[in-house]
C-alpha cells in the first residue's frame, strides 16, 4: 500500500513495478506493470535517451488476459516514449490460426496519424483487425523489437522491450 500522493522516483523514466501477493487458494501471484515517471509538464511525447521504449501496461486495451472482449474491440497500446517502425513490429494472431490482417493508426507528438508507415512517429497506436474479431476466440497481440525509439545520437534507435498479451 502506498500512503503518499506520489511515488518518489529520482529521475524521469520508465519503471517496472512488481507486486507479489499470496493467493488465498495457495501459491504466489506476481504482477508487473510499466509506468512512465515525468517531470511537471512532461509526458510520453518526450524521449527517454537512456531507456529503451516499453509498453505502458496500465494503458493497454484490452487488459492482459481479458475475457468476454467485444468482437468490435480495437486494441490500443501506449508507449513510454515516441517510437517508429511500428508496422514491422505488430502481429495479431488467432489461437492456432494465422496472423490477422490489421490497419494501424496512432497518435504522435504532432497529433493523429490515420495509416502508419515505418517512418511514422507515434506514442500510442490503435489496432483495427481487417476482418473483425471472432466471438469466443483467443487472440495474441505481439509487439517486437523491430519497433525502435527516436532518440538522437549517441544512443539512437533503441529497440522496444518485446511485449505480448492475449485476450478472448
Amino acid at each position: 500500500v502506498i500512503a503518499a500522493d506520489s511515488l518518489p522516483f529520482a529521475t524521469p523514466g520508465s519503471y517496472t513495478v512488481t507486486a507479489t501477493a499470496l493467493n488465498p487458494n495457495g501459491g504466489v501471484v506476481i504482477g508487473h506493470t510499466v509506468i512512465r515517471a515525468v517531470v511537471a509538464g512532461g509526458g510520453n511525447n518526450d524521449a527517454l535517451p537512456n531507456d529503451p521504449p516499453s509498453v505502458i501496461t496500465v494503458r493497454t486495451v484490452p487488459k492482459a488476459n481479458a475475457t468476454s472482449v467485444q468482437i468490435g474491440a480495437l486494441p490500443q497500446i501506449a508507449f513510454t516514449e515516441p517510437v517508429q517502425n511500428v508496422p514491422a513490429g505488430v502481429t495479431l494472431t488467432e489461437e492456432n490460426g494465422p496472423s490477422v490482417g490489421v490497419v494501424l493508426s496512432g497518435v504522435g507528438p504532432n497529433g493523429p496519424i490515420a495509416n502508419l508507415t515505418p517512418q511514422s512517429i507515434v506514442t500510442s497506436i490503435t489496432i483495427q483487425p481487417s476482418a473483425g474479431l471472432k466471438y469466443g476466440s483467443t487472440y495474441t497481440l505481439s509487439l517486437s523489437d523491430d519497433i525502435v525509439d527516436t532518440d538522437a545520437a549517441p544512443n539512437p534507435n533503441k529497440p522496444l522491450t518485446p511485449y505480448t498479451t492475449s485476450f478472448t
